[in-house]
């Protein structure tokens, strides 16, 4: 919730991780609806990085989102940047990793890399 921060959480995508982290707000505070869960969470989460294990037991970047806010229909807005495909050279698993065509920072994350000084590239 507060900038600079991170966390880790097992999950199996970045869809699911933010529905984990409903589920556990959820059981803590039972009192908020799936809506304002919902909110919070969008509001303080800005990037998703998706880690994964590989059978070759590597750990590889496999996605990095940015949680845009929500949708009108209260769902995530969720924006890759960074995808990740993996090729294999003679069973070695080979990371290649590509920028999501066409994405563009939201007004808020672009707020924050200009507090920052830094620029986004396409």
């Amino acid at each position: 919730g507060h900038d600079g921060s991170a966390t880790t959480i097992h999950a199996s995508s970045a869809e699911d991780a933010l529905a984990r982290i409903e589920l556990l707000l959820g059981r803590s505070f039972g009192q908020l609806s799936p809506r304002e869960i919902r909110g919070y969470i969008a509001r303080v989460i800005d990037v998703i990085v998706f880690i994964s294990r590989l059978r070759s037991g590597q750990r590889c970047v496999l996605e990095v989102c940015e949680l845009r806010g929500l949708t009108d229909g209260g769902d995530y807005d969720i924006a890759p940047v960074f995808r990740t495909d993996i090729d294999h050279n003679e069973g070695v698993p080979i990371p290649r990793f590509i920028a999501v065509e066409g994405y563009r920072p939201s007004p808020r994350m672009q707020r924050k890399l200009d507090l920052e000084g830094l620029a986004w590239m396409s």
